[in-house]
């Protein structure tokens, strides 16, 4: 597929879904719309050191959505030729609904649009989709020769086109396009009985050129994850530090808290930041933001999942709590006069809400000191286990560890560690690092220490 072919398909699916919204209309259905999701690519999927399948695909998801006396029903159809029928079963659906709820309403187009965010780099146009087989054939290639002792359990290629549409009955017609390379790998060192943690990457580009150098960086960094696991030890328990590096601080930490902050669970108070609005909930170590405006990042994206105009967000400045995540619907229930851009979601569903483009802030610590802390350390790579976004409280397995003491770096196992998510935020924080990753070429994300955490061996 070529740009121009991209923007043909895009004209045809927004003229296809503003006449199915027109006949919605003249049927006298008043609010209904379509969120439309395209894709078209190939990929090829590797399992247990060896391809196994390969396939190009082309396919187009309506997710159709009605609201009627305040209830709402919702479907999906890949039937392009009757979605005025998708509509009217949609209709169905929210009038079958014994619960009207007057805030339930479509929102309104935003007076001004903003530009679309189209993320396409000409150099991908006409990108022969055959391509992916010979990423797929160097990820195997790299493993025999170099790392021989590295199974790959899982890993994939991809290339793809994908789209974004959006028509309703209240004037919202909006879409956006994008290209991209990607590869994914999960696996883990053999060395006869000494099996390393399982680890996992993924590398993502918009151009050949940028996605082998992002796979070179991610593909051996996660093969030398995998035989630095290697010799992995039991240890006894103790009290001290534990480090995050950038892309586990969102499982272990920050992900729980974020979930609080959604205006769902605000207003059905399963949240612990209710009534915590402009007060301290971290150490000032800590600012979170989001970014869907800042172009550099692949996340960027103009408008969300109910068409309306995202936005440069700050949620925790210097500790201080600054927003919840409101879609329309919540931010009705919440007495706003608007959402602030955070309805989450695709065709597949109805609108949640969420930040568009998550970014934590780099903090005042050296990455140096931190890696070198006089306290014993565990580096936690993965976390495998349960938590609580409603009480904070987790307890797991530290999956690819390792104990940082007096200037070594040991593969350890059978590690855990509990606590409560919450008073970890607001307590204990020992350092944010400068230095960030860009995780997925979407989050930038610094390391984490945090102080005073019982460890749990099993020596």
């Amino acid at each position: 597929m070529t740009i121009e072919e991209l923007e043909s398909k895009k004209q045809q699916i927004l003229e296809r879904i503003s006449s199915a919204i027109d006949q919605a209309k003249k049927e006298g259905i008043a609010q209904s719309e379509i969120f439309t999701g395209y894709a078209n690519g190939a990929s090829v999927t590797i399992e247990k050191n060896d391809i196994q399948t390969y396939e190009t695909y082309e396919e187009t998801v309506y997710g159709v959505r009605v609201i009627e006396n305040g209830s709402e029903g919702f479907v999906t159809t890949n039937d392009a030729k009757d979605l005025i029928g998708s509509i009217r079963e949609a209709k169905a659906l929210a009038l079958a609904q014994g619960t009207p709820d007057p805030d339930l309403e479509l929102a309104q187009a935003p007076a001004e649009i903003s530009p679309p965010i189209n993320h396409l780099d000409p150099s991908l146009s006409g990108y022969d989709p055959d391509s992916v087989l010979e990423i797929a054939k160097k990820i195997l290639s790299i493993r025999e020769a170099q790392f021989p002792k590295v199974s790959l359990d899982s890993a994939d290629a991809s290339f793809s086109y994908s789209l974004k549409a959006m028509a309703s009955s209240k004037g919202v017609l909006r879409s956006e396009a994008s290209s991209s390379l990607s590869a994914s790998f999960m696996g883990m060192a053999i060395d006869g009985d000494d099996i390393s943690s399982f680890d996992s990457e993924s590398a993502f580009g918009r151009t050949p050129d940028d996605f082998l150098k992002n796979f070179d960086e991610k593909y051996f960094k996660f093969l030398h994850s995998c035989m630095s696991g290697l010799g992995a030890r039991t240890i006894s328990g103790f009290k001290g530090n534990v480090y995050l590096p950038p892309d586990s601080i969102f499982s272990f930490l920050i992900g729980g808290f974020l979930s609080s902050l959604s205006a769902t669970a605000v207003r059905k108070k399963k949240s612990k930041m209710i009534d915590r609005m402009n007060q301290l909930v971290m150490s000032p170590k800590l600012s979170i933001v989001s970014r869907p405006t800042d172009l550099s990042l692949e996340s960027a994206t103009s408008f969300d999942r109910d068409g309306q105009n995202t936005r440069d967000i700050d949620i925790v400045t210097n500790g201080v709590l600054r927003t919840f995540f409101y879609n329309h619907y919540e931010a009705k229930k919440a007495g706003l006069e608007s959402s602030n851009g955070c309805a989450t979601g695709g065709s597949g569903g109805t609108p949640g809400c969420g930040p568009p483009s998550l970014q934590v802030e780099p903090g005042p610590d050296s990455l140096k000191s931190m890696l070198n802390a006089k306290d014993k350390t565990i580096w936690v790579n993965r976390f495998s286990g349960t938590s609580s976004a409603a009480s904070g409280d987790f307890s797991g397995v530290v999956k690819g560890g390792f104990l940082l003491e007096n200037g070594e770096k040991i593969p350890v196992k059978e590690v855990q560690v509990a606590g409560n998510m919450y008073e970890i935020l607001e307590k204990k924080i020992a350092a944010v690092s400068l230095e960030r990753e860009l995780l997925g070429k979407s989050t930038w994300a610094p390391s984490i220490l945090i102080e005073g955490m019982t460890i749990t061996g099993t020596e």
